[in-house]
């Protein structure tokens, strides 16, 4: 038997240990493999529930969106459902209430018969008695006693003066009627007219004491003053002054009309329509109409009680160029609104949302200064609304600490210039607010405190009073009367420079237009104001940039003499009007080579006075102009009217008709004056009760 060497031996041994090696080597990177494996997919098992988790969140928001939409299209069948029912019995009752119409009709017309007859046989009858008593013998026997009975009643000797006429008849003379025409102009009730007759009754008195003033007061105390007189008194007023409008408008080329729609005190709607027309003499705004509306304020019914009341007084709708409304959907539907109606028979109208109404849509808030602007209201809100004695207290701490102002101003977001106002005045007092909270012991007082303290709030209501200042300012320079559309769009274009200003200065920051923020804020400017201001410059952009107006017709009504005749100019204009787009140019050439018309621009009183006074020579010119100058900007002769309206209406004076409220307010708002010489040679105010 043969034994290996111990060499052999060994290089087994050795082999044995390579080979052991080798697979602890092998195992050990299987393992990491393993491991890498492993790891691998637990990342990929991690990243399948992330993404199963999200796919589930979608999945979830859209369901619940799928939901919400479902309910919402049920609710709307179900609405539509409604609607359908609705509009059956409506279609049902009008039906029916056309046939009882049109038997009332044919009543009326037999009646209106029947009464021009017996009113002919009376006539007949009353001129067979009058030629009787002509030819009596009696008759200047009768007449000479009646006259010196008159005088020994009045204690008249001789003839009596022509003055004391109307007195001793019992009729007031005109001066007297324009009473009714004061109280309106200053929206006093008509009660006050017998006031009135007790204050001329005490100031005779006072300025004769020795009674020779006697039978002056006597006669004064018969002159019928009552309500009811001077309700009377001031309809003939208010149709006189309504008529001599009708007439105007009925000799008018063009005509603008400002709609809107608001309720008085009792919850009637009451639409306002006002009409700017050139009168041959000058541009008049004046109220055409106020039209209670007692149902429902839909397009149709709105449109319906605009074309009966033009139809009724022999007014065509094709004279409008102009509509501006106040943007609600009744007003300006694309489908079913009352402009689109409108130009269903007046294709050649325009339309125009209330330039106002959209400087104010502008500066809507959104997002963290929305936020801002809703704590300030609530702080507002807690001092002024929680309680009368919280109010009470406020109001005289702010007195004892002898500040600018005495109490905080709510805000309301119908009112256009509130929300400036109000932040304005919060921040004057922003001091004594601190000190006050501070006194409460309330926990709402002190989350408002919490908040008031925060540097970075009180940063952006500075910049925000600033910025609604701003916007303040160009509010009230859109306001007022007697201007057109030449005059608000000059202005916007001149506030979209300011607000680039407005930018760069926040760019810089050295807040020259930012003194709130400036002194406030700590001079600290956020990305968020920045982008405000950004945003703000690009609604005015949208809004208006796109106007329906060329900005180079606007430029040619302000000054002809800027204008291009070459330009671009007469194309729009001709879009704009039918005109002779070639009378249109050498027209332009020749008035911007007259000096004496650069002479009277500068020297005219107004812009529509020029455009007046301008010679026929350019008459497609001064067409042109006349029709611009007469299109409304914006509906504040409506909100204007409304406060009026509210100042007659009042809840003292629920019970006044819509025809009184009409004629009160059409007197109150006209420029014209009445004449009452002519009304009373009429015989129209001569009510003795």
């Amino acid at each position: 038997m043969v034994y290996p060497s111990s060499a052999m031996q060994s290089d087994g041994d050795s082999g044995l240990v390579d080979l052991e090696a080798q697979l602890t080597s092998k195992e050990r990177e299987w393992k990491e493999l393993l491991a890498a494996r492993v790891h691998q997919l637990e990342s990929s098992l991690q990243q399948a529930q992330e993404e199963y988790s999200s796919l589930r969140e979608r999945y979830q928001q859209l369901r619940e969106d799928f939901q919400f939409n479902l309910a919402i299209l049920d609710e709307r069948d179900r609405e539509l459902e409604r609607y359908d029912v609705i509009t059956a019995r409506a279609l049902t009752v009008e039906h029916n209430r056309q046939g009882e119409l049109n038997q009332l009709c044919m009543q009326v017309a037999q009646l209106e018969r029947q009464r021009a007859r017996e009113t002919q046989e009376r006539q007949d009858e009353l001129r067979l008695q009058l030629d009787t008593l002509k030819r009596s013998p009696h008759t200047h026997h009768v007449d000479t006693q009646l006259n010196t009975t008159m005088r020994i009643i009045t204690g008249t000797i001789r003839s009596t003066p022509l003055p004391w006429l109307p007195i001793l008849s019992n009729i007031a003379p005109p001066h007297i009627r324009q009473a009714a025409w004061v109280l309106c102009k200053h929206n006093r009730p008509f009660t006050e007219s017998e006031v009135l007759k007790e204050c001329m009754v005490t100031v005779l008195e006072e300025l004769a004491p020795d009674k020779s003033m006697d039978r002056v007061i006597a006669s004064v105390k018969q002159i019928p003053l009552s309500a009811s007189t001077a309700a009377r008194r001031v309809h003939v007023l208010a149709e006189h002054v309504q008529q001599a409008v009708i007439d105007g408008i009925k000799e008018a080329k063009y005509i603008s009309l400002a709609i809107d729609e608001s309720t008085d005190n009792t919850d009637i709607s009451q639409l306002c329509v006002f009409v700017r027309y050139f009168d041959g003499k000058d541009f008049r705004e004046e109220l055409l109409a106020l039209l209670p509306l007692e149902d429902n304020t839909t397009a149709d019914i709105i449109f319906g009680k605009l074309e009966d009341f033009f139809k009724s007084h022999g007014l065509s709708l094709d004279k409008i160029n102009l509509t501006v409304t106040d943007g609600a959907p009744a007003m300006i539907g694309k489908n079913k609104g009352l402009v689109s109606r409108i130009k269903t028979v007046a294709p050649k109208t325009n339309a125009l949302h209330c330039i106002i109404h959209q400087s104010v849509l502008c500066a809507k808030l959104s997002g963290e200064l929305k936020e801002v602007m809703e704590k300030t209201m609530k702080i507002i809100n807690h001092i002024r609304g929680n309680s009368s004695t919280q109010h009470r207290l406020f109001r005289k701490f702010v007195l004892e600490s002898q500040a600018s102002h005495d109490d905080l101003l709510l805000h309301n977001d119908v009112r256009w210039l509130s929300k400036g106002k109000a932040l304005e005045r919060f921040v004057e007092l922003r001091a004594q607010v601190v000190d006050f909270l501070k006194q409460s012991k309330s926990k709402a007082a002190a989350d408002h405190l919490r908040i008031m303290q925060d540097r970075e709030y009180m940063c952006n209501v500075a910049f925000l009073t600033d910025i609604f200042s701003h916007l303040n300012t160009l509010n009230l320079q859109l306001q007022g009367k007697e201007k057109s559309v030449v005059d608000l769009v000059e202005k916007l274009d001149a506030f979209g420079n300011k607000v680039d200003l407005f930018h760069a200065d926040l760019l810089s920051g050295r807040l020259l237009h930012f003194n709130t923020l400036k002194t406030v804020g700590e001079s600290n400017v956020t990305d968020k104001m920045k982008t405000f201001i950004t945003q703000l410059k690009d609604n005015f952009s949208a809004r208006f940039d796109d106007f329906f107006i060329s900005r180079d017709v606007i430029g040619f009504v302000r000054d002809p003499f800027t204008i291009s005749p070459s330009g671009e100019f007469s194309t729009n204009a001709v879009k704009m009007m039918p005109l002779d787009e070639a009378a249109i140019q050498s027209e332009l050439a020749e008035i911007q080579a007259a000096g004496d018309m650069k002479a009277a621009l500068c020297g005219a009183e107004s812009l529509s006075a020029f455009w007046v006074s301008c010679p026929e020579d350019y008459g497609t010119l001064k067409t042109l102009a006349m029709y611009v100058l007469t299109m409304f900007g914006s509906t504040y002769t409506c909100e204007a009217a409304f406060f009026k309206m509210n100042s007659i209406k009042t809840h003292e004076r629920n019970r006044l008709s819509n025809q009184s409220l009409e004629d009160c307010l059409r007197i109150s708002l006209t420029a014209a004056k009445p004449d009452v010489k002519k009304l009373v040679s009429e015989g129209k105010c001569n009510f003795s009760h």
